[in-house]
């Protein structure tokens, strides 16, 4: 092979080299990227999945302050009820003891 052959051979090579050194120099650039563009991607799908949750947390607590608003408006509603009756109850409840202490004798007042 003669000499001017051997130099182009040389050549070719170290271009080829060069080309090789800038396709990996390329290819780390895009993989850097690619791999930002997945963090920021990643980020991104993080962030709106904690607002996701954050509204679903909320809803939950609105449906379980409504809920226990209703049960304590039916627990009141059922306490008055209760109390009525009781009041009701204590006026015969009255009288049928002094009824039993007087032995039903007329006292002569309002019991």
């Amino acid at each position: 092979m003669p000499f001017h052959e051997i130099e182009l051979v040389k050549r070719a090579e170290e271009e080829a080299f060069a080309r090789i050194a800038r396709a990996r120099e390329e290819a780390g650039v895009r993989l850097e990227r690619g791999r930002e563009r997945a963090a920021a991607s990643a980020a991104a799908e993080r962030c709106h999945a904690e607002a996701e949750a954050a509204a679903l947390v909320a809803a939950a607590r609105a449906g379980a302050a409504e809920e226990a608003e209703r049960i304590r408006a039916e627990a009141e509603k059922e306490a008055t009820r209760i109390q009525r009756a009781a009041a009701g109850r204590l006026d015969d409840a009255v009288a049928f003891l002094v009824r039993e202490v007087t032995g039903g004798v007329e006292t002569g007042t309002d019991a």
